[in-house]
C-alpha cells in the first residue's frame, strides 16, 4: 500500500514518553499501512535507541529509524526526517504528545480532497493526557489565498506557530525551500512563518485532535534567559531570511511591524522576569536590530510607540535604536 503521510518525530532521551506517543500513532484510523513514521534519534544518552529499535522491528514496513550521532536539536532532526520522507504529505509529532485516533485520517482527507498545501487541527495543552471536556473549538473553514488582501488577512489569523497539529503537502515544502533552523530553539516559528508566506490553500479543522503534553522538560515550561534570547534570535533570523527571498513588499512590511512589537515585548517581559539584561548582551541585540533597521522610524509601529506618551518604557526601548 502506498503511504499517504510521513510522520516525523524528533527523539532525544524519550524512553519515558515514546511508547504512549507511538501507541497513539500505530492505532490511527487511517491505518498503520498508510503511514510512514520516521523516528530520528537525536544522539540520545539514555535507552531511547533500544526502544526505538523495538518499534521499528514491530512495524518494519511503517517505521523508519534514523540514528544521529550528534545532537542537532529538533530543527536538525526534522530536516533530516523531511529528507527521508517518501509520502506526499508530512506531519510532525513531539515524542511526548498524543494524537487522537482519527487525527491523520481527518487531516489527510481534508488536505487531499480540497487540494490544500496545509491542513490544521486544534490542540489542547495538558499536564497529562485526558479527553475530559474536549470540545470542538471553532467551525471548519478553508482559506483560499488568491490575492494580497487575503494573504495579509491570513497572516493575521492565529493558527499558532507549532508544527505538530498540522499536515503539509511535501512538494509545497520542497518547492518553496521551507526548512528548520538547526541547533537552536523556536525553530518551528521560523518554519511556520515561511509556510504562512507561501501557502495558497489551507484547511482549518475545528476538532481538537492533538494533545500537547507539558512535562517538566518542555521548552514551553522551562523558560530561561537563554531561551528568551533564542526566541529573539529566531525572529531576527526570520527577517533576514525574508529579505533574502523575493517576498512581496506588503508581506515584508507586515513582518517588520510584527518584529518591532515582538522586540518591545521581549525587552519588557525579559526584564520583568529576569531583571536587567546584561549590558554586553543588550549591546549585541541593539546592534543586530540596528543592522536590520538602520532607520527604525520607517517602521510605523516604531513611530506610534514614540508618539504614545502613556508608555514611556516602550519609548525608551525604541529610542535605543535611533
Amino acid at each position: 500500500m502506498n503511504k499517504k503521510a510521513s510522520i516525523i518525530i524528533p527523539c532525544y532521551n524519550v524512553e519515558k514518553t515514546i511508547d504512549k506517543c507511538m501507541e497513539s500513532l500505530t492505532s490511527q484510523s487511517i491505518g498503520i499501512d498508510a503511514l510512514e513514521i520516521i523516528l530520528v534519534n537525536d544522539a540520545s544518552t539514555d535507552n531511547s535507541y533500544e526502544l526505538l529499535c523495538k518499534w521499528e522491528q514491530a512495524y518494519p514496513d511503517s517505521v523508519l529509524l534514523i540514528n544521529c550521532t550528534e545532537n542537532g536539536k529538533a530543527g536538525c532532526a526534522r530536516n533530516t526526517g523531511i529528507s527521508y520522507a517518501s509520502a506526499p504529505y508530512i506531519g510532525f509529532v513531539d515524542d511526548d504528545d498524543i494524537c487522537e485516533p482519527d487525527m491523520f485520517e481527518i487531516l489527510y482527507n481534508a488536505a487531499y480532497n480540497n487540494g490544500c498545501d496545509l491542513a490544521v487541527c486544534q490542540s489542547v495543552r495538558q499536564s497529562h493526557y485526558t479527553r475530559d471536556n474536549i470540545q470542538n473549538a471553532i467551525q471548519d473553514r478553508i482559506f483560499d489565498i488568491t490575492d494580497m488582501d487575503k494573504r495579509i488577512n491570513f497572516l493575521n489569523k492565529d493558527i499558532n506557530d507549532a508544527v505538530w497539529n498540522k499536515l503539509y503537502l511535501k512538494d509545497f515544502i520542497l518547492e518553496n525551500n521551507i526548512f528548520f533552523p538547526e541547533n537552536t530553539l523556536y525553530e518551528d516559528i521560523f518554519f511556520s512563518h515561511l509556510v504562512k508566506i507561501y501557502c495558497q490553500k489551507v484547511y482549518i479543522s475545528g476538532k481538537v485532535l492533538y494533545h500537547h503534553i507539558i512535562s517538566g522538560t518542555s521548552v514551553s515550561k522551562n523558560n530561561t534567559p537563554e531561551q528568551r534570547i533564542d526566541f529573539l534570535s529566531i525572529s531576527l533570523m526570520l527577517i533576514e531570511e525574508i529579505r533574502s527571498r523575493k517576498i512581496p513588499q506588503e508581506i515584508a512590511a507586515w513582518h517588520d511591524e510584527q518584529f518591532i512589537i515582538q522586540y518591545i515585548t521581549f525587552i519588557i517581559n525579559y526584564e520583568k522576569t529576569f531583571g536587567k539584561l546584561d549590558n554586553e548582551i543588550y549591546g549585541i541585540i541593539i546592534s543586530s536590530v540596528k543592522n536590520l533597521y538602520p532607520d527604525i522610524m520607517q517602521i510605523p509601529a516604531a513611530c506610534m510607540v514614540l508618539k504614545n506618551s502613556s508608555k514611556p518604557e516602550f519609548q525608551e526601548i525604541i529610542k535605543m535604536l535611533l
